[in-house]
């Protein structure tokens, strides 16, 4: 008996239905997707100069869902030069608080980003060298926001101000200077009425 006849059986393998996936994705275009966080890994820098955080997206909704992004090589959060990792930070707090984190919360363990649901904005990055254009995640807001800003708070409203009509007579400030109202509009010859006042 062989080993394929071990797994499946005297039926053998039938090939499904070709998908049409040719082993390349067309890449996303640029734009707000909703997304669910799959996978979440903490890589050590290849030259040893920290640790990155990476990031798997899987989209959901009507338009491509199913499809994967990531945030690059990931978030510098530990690094040597210190530019890179306030960078790094940042862009993580970024994403924990698109995923419900408050100011006083603490993201204490990796995997507590799974699953979570927020919108994050897919941009095309450049292939350099062997390496081909690729989709990045590169900016995170709540699920629903599609990275609208908040409203800012309402003003509170004005009164309105009440139209008042020309005076006829001349009307006296405060300070008891006299001032003139406007002179009356003339009527047009023939004494006919203009257009708003029929």
């Amino acid at each position: 008996m062989s080993k394929l006849s071990e797994y499946l059986g005297a039926e053998g393998f039938e090939a499904p239905e070709d998908d049409g996936f040719d082993g390349e994705y067309t890449l996303l275009p640029t734009a707000w997707y909703p997304v669910e966080i799959t996978k979440v890994k903490i890589k050590d820098n290849a030259n040893g100069s920290g640790a990155r955080f990476v990031v798997e997206f899987t989209i959901f909704g009507e338009k491509y869902a199913g499809r994967k992004v990531w945030n690059g090589a990931g978030f510098n959060f530990i690094h040597t030069s210190q530019q890179c990792q306030a960078i790094g930070q940042q862009q993580l707090g970024k994403l924990t608080r698109a995923c419900g984190y408050g100011e006083n919360d603490r993201l204490r363990d990796e995997d507590e980003l799974l699953n979570k649901q927020l919108d994050v904005f897919v941009e095309t990055k450049a292939g350099t060298g062997e390496y081909k254009d690729s989709n990045v995640a590169t900016k995170f807001a709540t699920l629903g926001t599609g990275g609208k800003k908040e409203d800012s708070p309402a003003k509170p409203a004005q009164p309105p101000v009440a139209y008042t009509p020309p005076q006829q007579a001349q009307a006296q400030t405060s300070s008891g200077v006299q001032q003139s109202s406007p002179a009356p509009a003339q009527t047009p010859a023939g004494g006919s009425k203009r257009p708003w006042e029929r």
